[in-house]
């Protein structure tokens, strides 16, 4: 009984544990992209308020190495540069300039921040909602850049008044519904265009954003990012060609989870090269620096969660649609794909 007494006297003096309100008050961050010297970097955060049922955050800037004449924690300190939870993934176009998305009323731009002069420019305007953003530099001036979007049957992006699920659907075949979301004929495709650099350091749209998987019959059958949880590690850009992971539209996908790799071309809207074709399901296709090898990640055996992940490391190749013999070496977790593609 003293010790029942004594434990309920020292009740108050105990902290209160973690309870689910403060995990879902807890700030939320994506990770941090660093620009290409290595010295900052940029990342979003989003924190919910249970008191005005509202989220509040924005874009971030993070300094990775202090400058050498500074001391004090205050610039190592995230600074605040885009104040709005309608900014978006951010991404690097050169050391000093980011490219972002906003998102308002279901319609997205496409907006620069110059770091050094603190200048925001809306440099493309979409009449839907776009994604998963993701840059390369073909060279000192020109950036290519890849995004996702919802498209309607005829591959134009879903307008933001046309987005909403309609309340009467037919089927004639299976594949319903999907976790929590009716499928319809609209579809995930990815983007392509360029920006460049003026010589005053302002970059505009070269070329307008195009439809990369809806040039041919085969292509137009494709959907990347694979939904409903495909993001930026569905895709991956080399300065010539995209790869993607896309599910086999020969297969049932209410009974199968196949999926590949693919690879289209910038450079020829005809192009196509399925790059592996296992039962199992695919993710993570990276390009090598040179944009000659291809890595990713695949399952074996069907069924998504009853197999481990593994990286087949298959031969080189002279002709780029010859298809490779897959070689599984050393630990299935920690081997490296490579594909040889061109000559």
């Amino acid at each position: 009984m003293l010790r029942l007494v004594l434990l309920v006297c020292l009740l108050p003096l105990v902290s209160p544990s973690f309870t689910a309100k403060d995990m879902l008050s807890a700030p939320r961050s994506s990770p941090a992209i660093p620009n290409p010297n290595g010295t900052l970097a940029v990342y979003t955060q989003s924190t919910y308020s249970f008191d005005t049922d509202s989220h509040t955050g924005g874009i971030f800037l993070l300094p990775i190495s202090a400058p050498s004449n500074s001391t004090s924690e205050s610039s190592r300190a995230p600074k605040l540069l885009v104040n709005s939870t309608d900014a978006s993934g951010p991404i690097w176009l050169d050391n000093s300039t980011i490219l972002y998305i906003v998102t308002k009323s279901g319609e997205s731009s496409l907006h620069t921040l110059d770091l050094d002069s603190d200048k925001e420019t809306k440099v493309q305007t979409f009449h839907g909602a776009v994604g998963d953003l993701k840059s390369l530099r073909l060279d000192d001036d020109t950036v290519r850049i890849v995004f996702s979007a919802k498209v309607t049957p005829h591959g134009e992006i879903v307008r933001a008044n046309e987005s909403s699920t309609p309340e009467v659907l037919v089927y004639d075949r299976l594949w319903v519904r999907h976790w929590d979301e009716w499928i319809t004929p609209n579809r995930n495709t990815l983007f392509s265009g360029t920006l460049k650099r003026s010589k005053r350091g302002h970059y505009s749209v070269q070329h307008y954003p195009k439809n990369m998987l809806n040039s041919t019959d085969d292509i137009h059958d494709l959907e990347s990012p694979v939904p409903p949880f495909g993001g930026t590690e569905d895709f991956d850009i080399s300065t010539t060609h995209l790869a993607f992971v896309a599910k086999d539209p020969h297969l049932n996908p209410a009974t199968n989870t196949a999926s590949h790799v693919y690879i289209v071309s910038f450079n020829d809207s005809t192009y196509l090269e399925k790059v592996n074709s296992g039962p199992g399901a695919s993710s993570s296709p990276v390009w090598s620096p040179d944009g000659k090898y291809l890595a990713y990640l695949e399952m074996r055996v069907p069924g998504y969660e009853a197999d481990r992940t593994t990286s087949p490391l298959p031969q080189k190749i002279t002709n780029s649609r010859t298809t490779c013999r897959g070689i599984y070496m050393g630990n299935p977790r920690k081997t490296v794909h490579d594909r040889r593609l061109g000559p």
